[in-house]
């Protein structure tokens, strides 16, 4: 019986941490490295999107998911672009697991090579290296008067109308 726990034991740990070890890994070698956006600055960055029922949203690195669930909740169309695998599937569960599965949909692959234009807002917790490329693919694809929220990193050029906490609005 003794054996029987520590095996199960070490196979659940050595799961948990393979799999915090892939994303992690992951992340860092092909993007960002995974920061769950914390219930405050996810709240701020809702509140600040002013998303109605029947806006188009995109979360640009969407992690877990948990901003896209949280828009899908407002009526919201939304989507979430994630490279990484792992986190992909978390999110696709947790969208399912949330009751917002038809209005919630995860992609996985890179956000680069979308087009935006149909988007009434982006969120981006990106880093800041990639700010100035995605200013300029925002202003060439957004329409005016579309709405971006920023979790922490700033664009060099566009000054945000808005700030709560450490996430700024911005509108096109």
């Amino acid at each position: 019986m003794v054996v029987w726990i520590i095996a199960i034991t070490t196979l659940v740990m050595s799961l948990a941490f393979g799999v915090f070890f892939a994303t992690t890994a992951y992340g860092v070698l092909f993007g960002a490295p995974f920061l769950p956006t914390d219930k405050r600055n996810l709240d701020h960055m809702i509140a600040l999107s002013e998303l109605k029922p029947g806006d188009r949203f995109a979360d640009l690195g969407s992690g877990d998911g948990r901003l896209v669930i949280a828009a899908a909740k407002t009526g919201a169309k939304a989507e979430g672009w994630e490279i990484n695998p792992y986190l992909w599937l978390l999110a696709r569960a947790r969208a399912v697991f949330a009751g917002v599965g038809s209005r919630a949909e995860m992609r996985l692959g890179s956000y680069w090579w979308e087009n935006f234009s149909g988007y009434d807002v982006i969120s981006l917790y990106l880093i800041d290296m990639q700010m100035p490329r995605m200013e300029r693919k925002l202003q060439a694809e957004l329409a005016p008067g579309a709405r971006i929220v920023s979790h922490v990193f700033k664009f060099p050029n566009w000054k945000p109308v808005e700030k709560r906490g450490s996430v700024y609005l911005y509108k096109r």
